[in-house]
C-alpha cells in the first residue's frame, strides 16, 4: 500500500494546512505532537450537506473541462439510488475541425461523493472501483458488447494499480493508457486515463479523468490528486453546522407517505428507491409511490384482490401515483412546474372528445368536462388538472365515470408530479382534490422534517 499525504498529491503545504484545520501542529517529521501520523488524520464527512457544500465548481475544474453534468438535478442522471451521491462530470468540448479518431469517446473528468447506509456498503462501493482498476492492470483487453441500442465500449491498452491511504482515507488508484474499441469501427486516438477512489467510514469519494495521450504525461492522473487533496481541504475548512440544507435521495424517500399516512385499506405497489422496478433506467425520478386506494365508504366494490379497488364493471382502481425530482434550483423547479402544465389551458369546460392515435398508441377520448385548480400550501405551490367524466378508447369502448386528477407543483428545487383516478361514486370533487392536496402537503411537510 502506498501511504500518500496531499504534500505528495499536489505541491504546496497541503498537509501542514489539513492538519493545522484539524486542530493539530505538526512537526518538521510529519507527525503531529501526541497527535497519530498524517496519513491516520481523516478529514471526515460530517453529512451529506458538508460533503455538498466541499464540490468544486464550475471554476475549479481541471484546466480544459467544462461541466456539463450535476446529480442529482440535472437532466440524465438515471434512476434514483438506495444512498445519497452527488456526481460531477464534466468534458472538453471536441474542435469544431477534430478528426474522428480524436473524438471518437471523448474526454471526460467525473467526481464523486457518496454516503452509503453503514461502512460495509461504503466498502462495497470502493470493491467496484478496485475491480476497475485490476481490470487494467498490465496488459489488457476488454472487448466491445452489444446493447440494445448501440453497443459499451472496449479498450485495450496498458496499465498498473494501487491501493493507497490519503489523511486516513484508504482506496485505490489506477493509471492505464489505452484506447477506445467498437465492434466496427477503427479504434479511438489513445488516451491516459486516471481513476483515484477513497473510502473512510460511510463516505467514499471517487475521482476519474481522461485525457488524450498526446498531452503531457501523468496529467489525468494530477487531474483526480489535485481535485481529491484541494476537496478535502475545502471539507476541513467548512463548518459542518454551516453548510446549507440539500436535498437528497433518502430525504426524498422519507417525505413519501407511509403506511400511516396513507387511507386504510391502501395497498403500495412501488415505492423508489428500493423496490425492483425503481433499478429501470428508464424511471428518471428521484424518488416516487405508487399506491391504490379504497374504495369510499360503502361503495361496493367489483371483488377480491386487486378487484377491492375497483367498482363493479370499473376499468380503473383508486390510484395515487406521486413522482419527486430534484431540480437544479428553485428557479428551475417552476420551470418544470410551467412546463408540466403548460397545456392544462386546453380542454377545460365541457367536453367531448374523440380518442385519437398516436405514435405510441392513442390519447383517450373524453365525455364530461374539464378544469384547471390552482394549489398551494406552505413553501409549495403549483397547478392541478381535473377532468370529471368518462373516458373512450381507440376501440369505442367506454369507462366507468371518473375523477382523474394530475399535476405538477414545485417547492425549493423539488419537483413533484401527481396523477390519480378517483370513482364518482360515494364522492364528489371536493373529496377527491382535498385527498390529492393532503398528500401534497403532507409530503413537503416531511421533507422539510427529514433529518
Amino acid at each position: 500500500m502506498h501511504v500518500i499525504t496531499t504534500t505528495k498529491l499536489r505541491a504546496g503545504a497541503a498537509l501542514l494546512a489539513l492538519l493545522t484545520l484539524a486542530g493539530c501542529s505538526a512537526t518538521q517529521d510529519g507527525r503531529s505532537g501526541g497527535a497519530p501520523a498524517p496519513s491516520e488524520v481523516a478529514v471526515a464527512v460530517a453529512s451529506f450537506d458538508h460533503a455538498v457544500a466541499a464540490l468544486p465548481g464550475p471554476d475549479a475544474l481541471p484546466a480544459g473541462f467544462v461541466m456539463e453534468r450535476r446529480c442529482p438535478g440535472g437532466e440524465y442522471c438515471g434512476p434514483a439510488s438506495d444512498h445519497d451521491e452527488v456526481m460531477l462530470l464534466a468534458s472538453i468540448p471536441a474542435p469544431s475541425d477534430a478528426a474522428e479518431p480524436e473524438v471518437w469517446g471523448g474526454l471526460y473528468f467525473e467526481f464523486n461523493v457518496a454516503l452509503y447506509p453503514d461502512a460495509d456498503a461504503a466498502q462495497e462501493a470502493l470493491a467496484e472501483k478496485r475491480d476497475r482498476a485490476a481490470a487494467r492492470t498490465g496488459d489488457f483487453d476488454i472487448a466491445p458488447e452489444s446493447i440494445e441500442d448501440g453497443f459499451t465500449a472496449g479498450e485495450t491498452g496498458t496499465g498498473e494499480s494501487d491501493d493507497i491511504e490519503i489523511t486516513g482515507w484508504e482506496g485505490v488508484q489506477g493509471q492505464w493508457t489505452s484506447v477506445l474499441t467498437a465492434p466496427e469501427d477503427d479504434p479511438s486516438a489513445e488516451r491516459q486515463s486516471a481513476l483515484l477512489a477513497i473510502v473512510h467510514d460511510s463516505a467514499l469519494i471517487a475521482c476519474s479523468s481522461q485525457r488524450y495521450a498526446v498531452d503531457a504525461d501523468g496529467l489525468a492522473e494530477a487531474d483526480c490528486a489535485e481535485a481529491v487533496a484541494d476537496y478535502l481541504e475545502r471539507l476541513a475548512t467548512i463548518d459542518p453546522t454551516d453548510a446549507p440544507r440539500v436535498t437528497t435521495v433518502s430525504r426524498l424517500a422519507a417525505a413519501l407517505p407511509t403506511e400511516s399516512d396513507l387511507p386504510p385499506g391502501h395497498q403500495v405497489s412501488v415505492r423508489c428507491p428500493g423496490d425492483p422496478p425503481c433499478e429501470d433506467a428508464r424511471q428518471g425520478q428521484d424518488a416516487s409511490l405508487s399506491v391504490d386506494l379504497a374504495l369510499p365508504e360503502g361503495v361496493v366494490p367489483q371483488g377480491d384482490g386487486r378487484d377491492r379497488f375497483l367498482v363493479p364493471g370499473g376499468e380503473w382502481s383508486e390510484h395515487l401515483w406521486l413522482r419527486a425530482y430534484i431540480q437544479p434550483d428553485e428557479a428551475a423547479a417552476q420551470a418544470a412546474v410551467a412546463e408540466h402544465t403548460s397545456d392544462y389551458g386546453g380542454l377545460v369546460g365541457d367536453l367531448d372528445t374523440a380518442p385519437k392515435a398516436t405514435e405510441y398508441g392513442y390519447d383517450y377520448g373524453v365525455r364530461g368536462r374539464g378544469e384547471v385548480i390552482d394549489v398551494a400550501g406552505e413553501g409549495w405551490s403549483g397547478q392541478l388538472k381535473l377532468y370529471e367524466g368518462r373516458f373512450i378508447h381507440l376501440d369505442g369502448r367506454v369507462g366507468d365515470p371518473r375523477f382523474d386528477i394530475r399535476g405538477a407543483v414545485s417547492g425549493g428545487d423539488v419537483l413533484l408530479v401527481i396523477e390519480s383516478s378517483f370513482t364518482v361514486e360515494g364522492r364528489d370533487q371536493a373529496d377527491a382534490v382535498g385527498t390529492v392536496e393532503a398528500q401534497i402537503d403532507g409530503f413537503f411537510q416531511r421533507l422539510a422534517a427529514a433529518p
